[in-house]
């Protein structure tokens, strides 16, 4: 099988929900068998890897198992952390007929809250299937056909398919669902000329409401048409594809890597460069605790054209990739190698960091102490966080409140929630610890007022008891 077919046909199972269960181990290296053709395929649910191998460590199950515990435990916030490191998973969860309606309202509620759809969201999507059932049950019949086809590896009859478009869905999802299985199919059954058109119209379709779902299908299109032969064809639609991306917005490994995969061979891109693609690969890579992953694109990216980020901002990253895999003494060697550079800062806390969880507190907290002196919290709020919480595991806890504050008082000014979220629940956690109730009920209260921050359509959704 070509690597394009190989490629096509992997994906598709990722969409049926066919993929392998989750790999514990963390290995990203080459798997066996490869070949050695540089095309190494794993698929662990949500995302399939060009080039080196690597995976998602949550499948669409799990990622409903873990909606539904996070939704019971009232976390809202966890919930959209879950949408938006594991998309292709919560679209699947909406998509599917047989997950609780709940959760479904909920998962589409922050599935448009992220993408802000100009017309015709998940939510539409989910009302109007309950409203109107009758006019979902040709589609899933339809779905339900594609999904046992491609199971059985009948592609050409799936790509060959005539299906009716529905007409009247306020949504387009429904629709694209099957014109992107249609079009996957016809890849993995060597045919790249009829999958191409198939992808462009489903980046049509998707351009409405979500600009990086409409990249990734002018990708695959792109990467369908250079298989084909037509390069016109491919450079084109790649443009098309990625001039309005900012890459900051994208949350979908597989849409960057497919940016990297469909560059002109030996070309620098011209519209956004490799070392940066790579650099936010790797962020979104860590975020989904593969901090393997995140170290191979962080690596790859000191070799890419490309101003930034520079070789000491990824070479900082590096090693809180190798902080993450438990190899300190690789990272500490990074981080030393930082301390004549503008990152001095950053990399005395992590250092700092690094000696106190092995047992040299005083030395570690001295690097902290010299992060701090060397910057402001307004400037780099992470530094007067982690010093802050360093001090509290150490019983210093007036210093530590005082910096966490300025963290949080910097993070606000920001409206970088997710980051006050989380230094407040590791707050909580050490209020709890040490049975102080005045601590615990104002991080609580905080907490709660942070709450409000989203839809807020999602506060009425929100269970109190077992969504089965």
């Amino acid at each position: 099988m070509k690597p394009i077919a190989a490629l096509a046909a992997a994906f598709a199972l990722t969409l049926m929900g066919c993929a392998a269960q989750p790999r514990l181990d963390r290995d990203s290296g080459a798997d066996e068998g490869s070949g050695g053709s540089g095309v190494v395929l794993r698929i662990d649910g949500e995302s399939l890897v060009l080039g080196n191998a690597t995976g998602s460590p949550l499948t669409p199950p799990l990622f409903v198992a873990q909606v539904q515990q996070q939704l019971l435990a009232g976390r809202n916030d966890r919930v959209e952390n879950l949408v938006r490191t594991y998309p292709s998973s919560a679209q699947q969860a909406v998509l599917s007929p047989n997950q609780p309606v709940q959760i479904q309202q909920v998962v589409a509620v922050w599935l448009d809250w992220i993408s802000r759809p100009a017309a015709g969201g998940w939510v539409e999507l989910v009302a109007d299937r309950l409203a109107s059932p009758q006019r979902y049950q040709d589609w899933q019949t339809d779905r339900a056909a594609v999904l046992l086809e491609l199971q059985r590896g009948e592609f050409s009859a799936v790509a060959d398919r005539a299906i009716t478009p529905m007409t009247e869905a306020p949504s387009p999802w429904a629709n694209l669902e099957l014109t992107r299985l249609r079009a996957t199919a016809a890849l993995a059954a060597g045919r790249p000329e009829a999958a191409a058109p198939l992808f462009a119209r489903a980046s049509e379709q998707a351009a409405m409401w979500n600009r990086e779902e409409a990249a990734q299908f002018g990708l695959f299109a792109t990467l369908a048409y250079q298989q084909a032969g037509d390069l016109d064809a491919a450079r084109l639609a790649r443009e098309r594809a990625i001039e309005a991306v900012d890459l900051a917005q994208i949350n979908n490994p597989m849409t960057l890597r497919l940016m990297l995969e469909t560059a002109p061979d030996g070309a620098a891109d011209a519209l956004l460069g490799r070392r940066a693609i790579r650099a936010r690969l790797g962020r979104l890579e860590l975020n989904r605790n593969m901090p393997q992953a995140a170290l191979l694109a962080w690596r790859a990216a000191e070799s890419e054209l490309g101003q930034a980020p520079s070789l000491e901002r990824l070479r900082l990253s590096q090693a809180e990739a190798l902080i993450a895999l438990g190899q300190s003494d690789p990272a500490v060697a990074l981080l030393i190698g930082l301390s004549d550079s503008d990152l001095r800062p950053e990399a005395l806390v992590m250092l700092g960091l690094v000696q106190m969880s092995k047992g040299q507190v005083d030395v570690g907290l001295a690097a902290m102490n010299e992060a701090v002196a060397a910057t402001d919290a307004d400037h780099h709020p992470s530094i007067y966080a982690d010093s802050g919480l360093a001090l509290l595991s150490v019983g210093e806890q007036a210093e530590g409140l005082a910096r966490i504050s300025a963290a949080l008082t910097s993070y606000q000014d920001r409206n970088e929630i997710p980051e006050m979220r989380s230094l407040l629940d590791n707050q909580l956690r050490y209020a709890q610890a040490i049975g102080d109730t005045g601590l615990i009920q104002r991080t609580r209260q905080a907490l709660q007022r942070l709450g409000d921050v989203g839809p807020t359509a999602v506060n009425s959704l929100m269970p109190t008891q077992s969504l089965n």
